[in-house]
Parts: structure tokens; C-alpha cells; sequence
């Protein structure tokens, strides 16, 4: 994650795309894959999609991911995932760009009866403090939150005190932790997908990548 000073406010770069691009390959063992977005006027959600496409591509699975889009709510990503999960060949793994909307993913995947790890895999970003209470404890990848707020308040302060020099910007390591709601996907899920850039969208009714 970047921050940068921007003008007399403070702004927030590269919300994570290259950790989410780090962590994509363990998360595209799937090929059939799912996406809740947040809202894509955020900043914050454009750059997370921003490094799920790259590793797509560079994976030639963008043709079996499909995205919807939800607003970082619980409830949100239990109706993305509602509709992810009502494709013809529906997700393996579902990647939501929040902790709360990947609880939202659980809730909608236990009601339709999916064991959580056995039979799909949920991915969170955040990790939030109930991340790893929820059942299963959740897969995501953590922010280093104590060195936001300290570069955040440094960033300020410059700006505070009139610093002529350019904006400084700095980049926080992000940390894939991997807890019991995810596993390797079953190898007949894979049958379909040998030739991966020609495969059709899993799911028509939503926008692929």
C-alpha cells in the first residue's frame, strides 16, 4: 500500500494491487473463480480489481474469473456471492476485497449447503479482529495498520508544517495470511479448463474481466 501527500490533503495510492497480484497465484489454483469488488468508484477497489486482472492474465485465467460488484457490507457480498454461486459452472474460490463481505460469501455458501475449504474457498482482505473468530477462521491478507497511522500522521504533520519538498510517499508490506477457509481445489473442477484463454466466462450473466 502506498500513501502519498496530495495538494493540502492527504491520499491513499495503490490500495494493495500488488499484494493482491502476490497472492493471486495461490488463490488461482483454482481457475474457476469468483471476485466481490467494492464499490469500483473507490480508489481503493479500482486498484485491488487492478491486481487481480494482472495476475489473471499473467495466470491466462481471466477468462474464468467473473466479478460482481458489492459496496465492502456483509450483506453485499452475501448477494454477490448469491449470484456467483447461481452460475451454470460456479466459482471454486471466491475473492472478496473485504473481510466482511467474505462473511457475507460464508453465509450465502453454508446456506446453499457448500462445505467452506472442501467445497469452495474464501478469501478475505483486511483482516479484521472477527477474521479469525468466524467458522472457519478466514483466509485474508492482513494491513499493516499501526505503521498506516504512523505514516499517516508523519504525512500530515509535513503538510502541517509547510514542507516545500516534493510529497513523500511510502510502501507498507502487505501479509497473505492463510487460515482453514481455503484448500487446494478438488482435480475434477479442473477438467474443463485445460485451455484456459479460450474457455468461456463461468458465468454469462455477470461481466467477465
Amino acid at each position: 500500500m502506498s500513501y502519498s501527500a496530495i495538494g493540502r490533503g492527504i491520499g491513499l495510492l495503490k490500495f494493495g494491487s500488488s499484494v493482491v497480484s502476490r497472492a493471486l497465484p495461490f488463490i488461482l489454483g483454482h481457475r474457476q473463480i469468483g471476485v466481490v469488488t467494492g464499490p469500483l468508484v473507490s480508489p481503493l477497489s479500482r486498484d485491488r480489481l487492478q491486481g487481480v486482472k494482472s495476475c489473471a492474465r499473467k495466470q491466462k485465467a481471466e477468462r474464468t474469473c467473473a466479478m460482481m460488484q458489492a459496496d465492502f457490507s456483509i450483506e453485499s457480498g452475501a448477494v454477490g456471492a448469491e449470484r456467483l454461486l447461481g452460475c451454470d459452472e460456479p466459482p471454486t474460490a471466491i475473492f472478496s476485497f473485504s473481510d466482511e463481505m467474505a462473511m457475507g460469501v460464508i453465509q450465502t455458501a453454508k446456506r446453499r449447503g457448500l462445505r467452506i475449504h472442501d467445497d469452495i474457498s474464501v478469501v478475505g482482505f483486511d483482516d479484521i479482529r472477527f477474521a479469525r473468530c468466524i467458522d472457519p477462521p478466514l483466509t485474508t491478507i492482513a494491513q499493516p495498520m499501526r505503521a498506516i497511522g504512523e505514516g499517516t500522521v508523519r504525512l500530515l504533520l509535513e503538510i502541517l508544517g509547510g514542507c516545500s519538498s516534493p510529497p513523500a510517499s511510502m510502501t507498507l508490506p502487505h501479509t497473505l495470511i492463510i487460515r482453514s477457509s481455503t484448500a487446494a481445489p478438488h482435480p475434477a473442477s479442473q477438467l474443463l479448463f485445460h485451455d484456459a484463454p479460450s474457455a468461456k466466462p463461468i458465468c454469462k450473466q455477470l461481466r467477465p474481466f
